[in-house]
């Protein structure tokens, strides 16, 4: 039998595999002792006797003469073990009529490790859902053939090697999630989860310099292996599928790209006024959290006033403003080959308003996924590239396997600026509970809110 290809993660480790089963089945017209068949079989095995002639009964009032009756779809290993010592062993009269027949199955070692990701795979073998699907015709195994040549009277005479194609193993995949980190980075999403009472979480890991993902946790999870007992919504993967408002934490991309523009200048000061209330010339009140005064260009960013990038919008511009969107990846689908990758919300250039003009750099109007503010944030920590986010480990050796980039979203300077700036939100603005002393985090917080498709 040829064997589905395994999903490792990037070391190696097994995800999803195929191996080797029995399904056990009955002859009804082989029974020799159909008065004690069921007992010996059914304690031999572990399987209720009533079960066992209830399963052939019904089966021949479907199609007397049915000379294949499945009585158990996949045994146990413990069960393969007993059925051979039974039927090496039997009872007074040979048992007859029996027999098991070697299948292949599909296994989940890790469990609900990483779940929405690897998806599962139909009763005959075909992906279904997540990568399982995805890869496909990779993973596959391939059918073995034979043709020979016959007679006038069409009977087989001789076959030649080469009308002779054995089975054919499918391929492996090897994916760039390391299991020890998405298992850390599900504990805590979980946790965190829990803690807050929220509906379901994301969490998405992904290297800065090679665009490789090393983990995508979605709370709360399944398991695989036990796919069809759960509600099919806990299969989606929504870090790639669902979007959401960004908030804040969309502010650091136009906040770069008006530093770099020349829009704002490093220490500008900025008056976002004493009273946190701001009207524009066109009647629209935007309000702060806290009231910030006038600041510094970069205490904006690190206090997150609305005000204030409103007004490095309005300084540049609808079609500054929109390019800057477009630049760091947003409205477009990543191309991570996941099923159900959505390219996010964007509302079109000759759309926009003089609100959406000063709604978007305070991450409103707008809707990511997950994947999407990821990717976009790695571009402050590998010097301003937007690298191609990739589920699959690459192999630097390859020409083909190399960093796939994009394109360039900002310079390294103003990477490297941005960066700092945002180390500061950890260390004295909004984000300091994030600090640690182990290493030298930077980030933004923000509050989300679901988009409306309307």
């Amino acid at each position: 039998l040829a064997r589905r290809g395994n999903l490792t993660d990037r070391h190696g480790r097994i995800f999803a595999t195929t191996r080797v089963a029995y399904r056990l089945f009955v002859d009804p017209q082989m029974v020799r002792e159909p008065n004690t068949f069921s007992e010996h079989v059914g304690f031999a095995l572990g399987i209720n006797p009533a079960y066992i002639d209830k399963t052939i009964h019904d089966a021949l009032i479907k199609r007397p003469g049915n000379r294949y009756v499945v009585i158990s779809k996949r045994m146990t290993d413990e069960q393969v073990v007993k059925f051979d010592e039974l039927m090496a062993n039997p009872p007074a009269g040979k048992i007859t009529g029996i027999a098991k027949e070697p299948i292949l199955v599909r296994e989940y070692p890790m469990g609900p490790l990483a779940g929405q990701i690897i998806g599962f795979t139909g009763f005959e073998g075909h992906g279904i859902e997540g990568l399982e699907r995805q890869f496909e015709k990779i993973m596959a195994p391939q059918l073995g053939r034979v043709s020979y040549w016959r007679d006038t009277r069409r009977k087989p005479l001789w076959v030649e090697p080469a009308q002779y194609q054995a089975p054919q193993d499918g391929a492996g995949v090897r994916l760039s999630i390391d299991a020890i980190i998405q298992t850390l980075a599900e504990q805590h999403l979980a946790q965190a989860v829990t803690q807050y009472k929220a509906e379901s979480g994301q969490m998405v890991i992904m290297s800065p310099k090679t665009g490789e993902i090393l983990a995508m946790a979605n709370f709360p999870s399944f398991d695989p292996t036990t796919y069809s007992k759960v509600e099919s919504k806990l299969y989606r993967n929504r870090c790639v599928t669902d979007v959401f408002e960004p908030g804040s934490t969309f502010k650091p991309f136009v906040w770069a790209m008006a530093t770099q523009t020349g829009a704002m200048r490093p220490g500008q000061e900025i008056d976002c006024t004493t009273s946190g209330v701001y009207r524009l010339p066109f009647g629209r009140r935007l309000r702060d959290s806290h009231a910030v005064g006038e600041v510094t260009w970069e205490q904006v960013l690190i206090k997150s006033s609305n005000i204030g990038m409103a007004l490095a919008g309005m300084q540049m511009g609808e079609t500054q403003s929109y390019n800057t969107v477009r630049s760091f990846g947003f409205g477009e689908k990543p191309g991570t080959l996941l099923p159900g990758e959505a390219g996010g919300l964007v509302t079109p250039r000759d759309k926009w308003t003089k609100y959406t003009l000063t709604s978007v750099p305070m991450g409103q109007e707008i809707a990511v996924t997950p994947l999407q503010i990821t990717r976009a944030f790695c571009s402050f920590a590998n010097g301003g590239i937007l690298v191609q986010p990739t589920v699959r480990a690459l192999n630097p050796n390859l020409p083909q396997d190399r960093v796939a980039i994009e394109r360039r979203a900002l310079s390294p300077e103003v990477a490297d600026y941005t960066r700092q700036v945002l180390r500061r939100v950890v260390t004295e603005g909004t984000g300091r509970k994030a600090n640690l002393k182990t290493y030298s985090l930077f980030g933004k917080t923000g509050t989300a809110q679901m988009a409306s498709r309307t």
